[in-house]
């Protein structure tokens, strides 16, 4: 039956992946680590709120919310702070979106588990994800999804690469900016120092299943 899943370079056949398994739900603990920053900004929020009642009451705390706020958006009309805060926000917001599509495109194995979104980066053209495939997945299934994870993530593409020495690491290049694209160096951050060249234009069969990302299997093995 495996055989026939794969239709037309498709990872499951309309009609016959909700009939083959159920997707396992997570634990606890899984849906923690997804939801850490949104819970970490959440919780921050409002235990500063509650110091702030019991400091200076009900009308200092207001004060000080309409104060921060009068500030972020003053912080908001410069065009660098603002692209700074866009791009942290769509690195919480796309591994959420990624997931929602392996799911809803039947991106799972037998047991039910979509693959595991690690970490999600900015790029001058976007974000750039680290997948880790589980048993029963692969790079295949993955890269013949593009085109549903590009409308998922509500971008223009999405580009799959596989790590050079490990089958089971996966690189999603999310683009916003197309323009952004050809012949760009992402600027290194502390999870990802050495972040290869995004793409050209035609590079590739279709431009998308491209093969030993340099620079990053000595980062994943560590």
């Amino acid at each position: 039956m495996a055989q026939d899943l794969r239709f037309g370079g498709r990872r499951r056949e309309p009609g016959v992946g909700p009939s083959l398994t159920r997707l396992a739900r997570p634990r606890v603990v899984l849906v923690g680590l997804r939801w850490r920053y949104e819970m970490a900004i959440m919780a921050a929020g409002v235990s500063g709120i509650l110091k702030a009642l019991s400091w200076i009451g009900t009308r200092g705390t207001l004060a000080c919310l309409a104060g921060l706020l009068t500030l972020a958006g003053l912080a908001a009309m410069r065009p660098r702070v603002r692209r700074f805060a866009v791009a942290r926000a769509w690195c919480i917001v796309t591994p959420h979106r990624v997931r929602t599509c392996f799911a809803q495109a039947w991106i799972n194995n037998r047991a039910g588990q979509i693959p595991a979104v690690l970490r999600a980066t900015g790029t001058p053209a976007g974000e750039r994800v680290l997948v880790w495939c589980r048993a029963g997945t692969s790079f295949e299934d993955i890269e013949s999804a593009c085109d549903l994870l590009a409308a998922a993530c509500w971008a223009a593409d999405v580009i799959a690469w596989r790590s050079e020495r490990f089958a089971h690491i996966v690189y999603l290049d999310v683009i916003r900016r197309p323009e952004q694209q050809a012949g760009t160096k992402a600027e290194p951050s502390p999870s990802d120092p050495d972040v290869p060249m995004l793409p050209r234009p035609g590079e590739g069969p279709g431009g998308r299943r491209l093969f030993g990302v340099p620079g990053q299997d000595h980062e994943d093995a560590a």
